[in-house]
C-alpha cells in the first residue's frame, strides 16, 4: 500500500505540472526557469508526419479477445495512418492493413518478438490485451524512436515504473541494466528484436525460457530502458497469465536467470561483442538516465523533467545477479515493499 501511495504521488506531480503547461504552444522549448539546483521541466509537442508508415502493431491475445478487437480498432484509426502499417489482431481493419497470425501452438511472450521479426517495417509497437494505449501516445512514442537512436521506449503505469526503477543494477565497468515489462505498451526497433531472437539461439535457451522472453528482453540488452509514465487505462476482463504466488515465483526465477546469463556473458576476458554475441551492449560506465518522461493523452506531446522524483538510491553491485538484493535494499530505503506485477 505504501508503495502504491508513492507511485500515485509521482503521477500526481506529473499531472499537476502538465495541467499548468498544456496551453503552451508548439515547438519544443523550456517552459519555465527554476534554480539550477532544482533542474528543469520541458514540454514538447510532436508534429512529425511522413508519407509512408513504418511501424507494425503487435497485439498479444491471451484471454481477452473483446479487448483485442477494441485495441485493434484504435490502431486502425486514420490518425495513425502515418505510423502504423499493419497489426496482428482480429478486427475490421482494411485487408491492406490487417494481418492475422494464428500460431499452431501457444508460444506465450516469445510470440510478440517472432511477430515483430516477421514484419517488414522498421519499428514495432507491442502491447498486451489488458490496457488501452491512446493513438496520441503512440504518435509520441513513434516520433521519439524515429528521431533518436534509442533501442525502444516502454510505457509503464506508475507502480510498474517505480518497480522497474528499483530493479536496476550497475556492476562497473561492464554491467548496467534494468528490468521492465513490455506489455503495457512499447515501441522497439525490428532490428533489435531480430538481434534478441538471435541471442536466444546463441544462449541455447530452453522452451520455457523462450516462452518467458519478456523476462529476459531488457536485462540481457545491458542497457538502461527508456521508461515513460503512462496513465494506465486498464481494460480488465479475462484471466491474467500470472496468478498468485506460483506466478510471482516463476517471474522471479526467470528474471534471476536473465541476470545470471548476463554475468556469464561478461565472465571471460573478451567482451561478448568481441566474440560476436548479438544484442548485448558492451559500453563501459554508462550513466543512468536522469530525465523522467510522461506523454500527453489527447495530443502528441511529451513532458520531460530532470527534477529528481525519488530520494537517491544506490544500484551498485558486484554482479548482475545481485539485482534482486539491490531492489530489496532500495525498497527498504524507501520503506516500500517491492512486488512486480507483470502483464498480461
Amino acid at each position: 500500500m505504501a508503495r502504491l501511495r508513492v507511485a500515485a504521488a509521482l503521477t500526481s506531480i506529473l499531472v499537476a505540472v502538465l495541467a499548468a503547461v498544456l496551453w503552451k504552444s508548439g515547438e519544443q522549448h523550456q517552459i519555465f526557469d527554476v534554480p539550477s539546483g532544482l533542474g528543469f521541466a520541458k514540454f514538447s509537442w510532436t508534429s512529425f508526419r511522413q508519407s509512408k508508415p513504418d511501424t507494425t502493431a503487435v497485439v498479444l491475445n491471451w484471454s481477452r479477445l473483446p479487448n483485442v478487437v477494441r485495441i485493434a480498432s484504435l490502431l486502425c484509426e486514420h490518425s495513425l495512418d502515418d505510423a502504423i502499417a499493419s497489426d496482428f489482431a482480429f478486427t475490421g481493419c482494411p485487408t491492406t492493413k490487417l494481418k492475422i497470425h494464428n500460431s499452431p501452438e501457444n508460444l506465450y511472450f516469445q510470440a510478440r518478438f517472432l511477430a515483430c521479426a516477421q514484419s517488414t517495417t522498421e519499428f514495432c509497437f507491442i502491447q498486451d490485451d489488458d490496457y488501452i494505449v491512446w493513438p496520441s501516445v503512440i504518435q509520441s512514442l513513434h516520433a521519439r524512436i524515429a528521431n533518436s537512436d534509442v533501442r525502444g521506449v516502454h510505457l509503464l503505469p506508475p507502480h510498474e515504473h517505480l518497480s522497474s526503477t528499483l530493479q536496476t543494477v550497475v556492476a562497473p565497468p561492464n554491467i548496467h541494466t534494468d528490468f521492465a515489462w513490455l506489455g503495457h505498451g512499447a515501441i522497439i526497433r525490428r532490428s533489435v528484436c531480430t538481434e534478441f531472437l538471435s541471442l536466444l539461439e546463441h544462449l541455447k535457451m530452453d522452451d520455457e525460457q523462450r516462452k518467458m522472453a519478456d523476462n529476459y528482453y531488457t536485462i540481457l540488452s545491458n542497457t538502461f530502458t527508456e521508461k515513460w509514465f503512462d496513465q494506465g487505462y486498464e481494460l480488465g476482463g479475462g484471466q491474467p497469465f500470472t496468478v498468485g504466488t506460483e506466478g510471482d515465483l516463476r517471474n522471479q526465477r526467470h528474471i534471476a536467470s536473465a541476470t545470471q546469463m548476463l554475468d556469464q556473458l561478461f565472465a571471460g576476458e573478451t567482451s561478448p561483442c568481441a566474440r560476436g554475441v548479438p544484442y548485448v551492449d558492451c559500453s563501459n560506465d554508462v550513466q543512468a538516465p536522469k530525465l523522467s518522461h510522461a506523454p500527453c493523452k489527447d495530443t502528441a506531446c511529451l513532458f520531460q523533467t530532470n527534477i529528481q522524483l525519488l530520494p537517491a538510491i544506490s544500484a551498485q553491485a558486484s554482479r548482475a545477479a545481485e539485482l534482486a538484493k539491490v531492489a530489496q535494499d532500495s525498497d527498504a530505503a524507501l520503506g516500500t515493499p517491492i512486488s512486480s506485477e507483470p502483464t498480461p
